[in-house]
């Protein structure tokens, strides 16, 4: 449930002259969203987990769904399953995290965090990717994922995440 002292305090009410900033709108929007999910019923809650190389199949399968039918990825084929591999091999340390949503035994959707340079400046800054699965969106899944991978990353000392959205 939310706490309605919280949201006042994030929309600043008592205060005079202002307004909220685009950040506190958004949370507040995650926040009541994320909670009328849950009241409806409509929230579907999967399991989350760090990926193995087992899982390499059902996420790629995801990947490859959006190269084919949005504009969310920027590559022309979809990925080969070594391609995905030498992918996952590149998150090998607990700060660089693959998370995947499990859904009745089934991935239903996947989470990273990427390196952003080989620079050693930014070994605190990750790039987060989320992808769920068409068929399981609207559901909080994405949400979930992006909370878990976030809460991973402050744990392993990541100051800062950036993500590239494409509409």
């Amino acid at each position: 449930s939310v706490d309605l002292s919280s949201v006042a305090l994030l929309l600043n009410l008592g205060q005079v002259n202002t307004s909220p900033s685009f950040a506190e709108i958004l949370t507040l929007y995650s926040l009541i969203s994320h909670n009328w999910l849950e009241f409806t019923g409509w929230r579907h809650m999967a399991d989350i987990r760090v990926a193995t190389i087992a899982d390499i199949n059902g996420i790629n399968a995801i990947y490859n769904y959006f190269v084919e039918h949005s504009n969310a990825i920027f590559d022309w084929s979809p990925r080969s399953i070594e391609d995905a591999t030498r992918w996952f091999a590149s998150h090998d340390r607990p700060d660089r995290p693959v998370l995947v949503a499990i859904d009745q035994g089934v991935i239903a959707g996947w989470a990273s965090l990427s390196t952003v340079s080989s620079k050693k400046g930014y070994d605190i800054t990750a790039e987060i990717s989320v992808y769920v699965a068409p068929e399981k969106h609207r559901k909080g899944l994405g949400w979930d994922l992006v909370s878990e991978a976030l809460a991973i990353g402050e744990s392993e000392k990541v100051h800062c995440v950036i993500a590239r959205v494409a509409v």
